[in-house]
């Protein structure tokens, strides 16, 4: 009998004991797996930003290429042409013809906006002998502004 209550004793010794020892064992194998899978979506994470970044590298170039670019020719040609259309502008009044230079009465002229009010400033100061009529065909009075 006292085999059996020894036996029966041991029974219930190591059932629990051998299930702690499994849970333990389980738990650390557990926790080995969740480590290794946190380190693979870190990894997985930091590749996807890597291509993000690749992509955003990727999409500047080319914004830099299709748009920037020829709008910075476009606007070195623009440049070039405002510049050419200044220094002919300064030279209307060395001209001996600026008298009846159509050019130059049609650079006085104010200009309409949108909405059909005349803008006062000029586009360029341009000598205008106060008191002389326009040329022929040029619309315009005493002061550059449009007569219309």
């Amino acid at each position: 009998m006292t085999e059996t209550i020894l036996a029966a004793a041991v029974a219930i010794i190591t059932a629990p004991l051998s299930a702690l020892l499994t849970a333990i064992f389980l738990r650390s194998k557990h926790k080995a797996e969740v480590e290794q899978l946190r380190a693979e979506v870190k990894k997985t994470l930091a590749d996807v930003r890597g291509r993000e970044l690749d992509n955003d590298k990727k999409a500047i170039e080319m914004i830099m290429e299709l748009v920037v670019e020829p709008l910075r020719k476009d606007m070195i040609q623009l440049q070039e042409k405002v510049d050419t259309l200044t220094n002919a502008i300064e030279k209307i009044n060395s001209c001996p013809h600026a008298d009846v230079c159509p050019v130059s009465h049609e650079l006085r002229r104010a200009k309409k906006s949108d909405v059909g009010a005349a803008v006062t400033n000029a586009l360029v100061a341009v000598r205008n002998d106060i008191g002389r009529d326009p040329p022929a065909g040029q619309r315009g009075d005493a002061h550059g502004a449009a007569s219309e």
